[in-house]
């Protein structure tokens, strides 16, 4: 289990821990009053909440479980128990990348835009014997780019945990074959370390990292690689479709299958012709 930041990056991080706002000053304060049980159900009640709200009005008829397998496939729902706290993702998407990554063939694991590395474990939970590259700034959008007409809905303070030694430790407990990048991506993997990408999970809201992550990864992947990007067609994060859209279109034989609720996924043309029974 290796924890490395890039050499543009790695003076960065103890500035972030130097100007702490009061924002994450209180985040600790409460990490430390409510326990991690406290913490996990605060998390739930705020995500229950958060969907009820949200959803009401909008949400005309309620999805039906019925024959979905995968919501009663033995892996996943452990996989669920242990990463649902720490996961930003909701169980539709969920359920998605683990029938994806169950699909992709035999290589390395990527995901961009890791957080607090739930989404990480769940895919390294599917394949427990493979190879995952973390990657995050571990400092939320503050040394991003942000584009001024594609990227307005997105907050620089947000999405920063600042905490990338937890995150290797989580997985280093569970003797994973992990490597934390931190840092902007891809200049993180300054060793040239990701390459054979079977699969890519690139969850990174703005233009310029979306753009970068492919021409990066597409150029490492194995010929029946699988990637997935989340906050695909969505109005608050139009930057993705964006670089999406413009990959396509130097890449022809790459397409991307726009999947609910806000996911793609990207596969070169060849690879769907090779497999339709999958």
């Amino acid at each position: 289990m290796r924890y490395e930041t890039s050499s543009a990056d790695a003076g960065s991080l103890p500035g972030t821990f130097r100007r702490a706002t009061v924002a994450d000053t209180a985040r600790g304060a409460t990490k430390m009053l409510l326990g991690k049980a406290g913490l996990s159900l605060a998390r739930r009640l705020k995500w229950s909440l958060m969907c009820r709200w949200n959803g009401w009005g909008v949400v005309k008829k309620p999805m039906d479980p019925r024959w979905l397998e995968v919501l009663t496939d033995p892996d996943f729902k452990i996989s669920m128990d242990e990463v649902r706290d720490i996961s930003s993702l909701d169980t539709a998407r969920l359920a998605n990348l683990w029938i994806w990554c169950s699909m992709s063939e035999s290589g390395t694991m990527v995901e961009v835009g890791a957080f607090r590395g739930g989404t990480s474990l769940h895919l390294s939970n599917r394949w427990p014997s493979r190879k995952i590259f973390v990657c995050d700034t571990f400092e939320g959008f503050a040394s991003l780019r942000l584009d001024e007409t594609l990227d307005t809905g997105i907050s620089r303070g947000s999405w920063c945990n600042p905490d990338a030694a937890a995150v290797s430790r989580m997985f280093a407990e569970r003797r994973r074959d992990a490597v934390v990048l931190a840092g902007a991506f891809p200049d993180s993997d300054h060793d040239g370390q990701i390459q054979d990408v079977s699969f890519a999970h690139i969850d990174v809201d703005i233009y310029d990292s979306c753009r970068n992550s492919l021409e990066y990864l597409s150029a490492r992947a194995t010929p029946g690689a699988l990637f997935a990007v989340n906050d695909y067609l969505r109005e608050t994060t139009r930057g993705v479709a964006r670089a999406v859209a413009e990959f396509l279109s130097r890449h022809a034989d790459w397409m991307a299958i726009p999947a609910f609720p806000g996911q793609a996924l990207m596969l070169r043309r060849s690879e769907l012709e090779r497999r339709p029974h999958r």
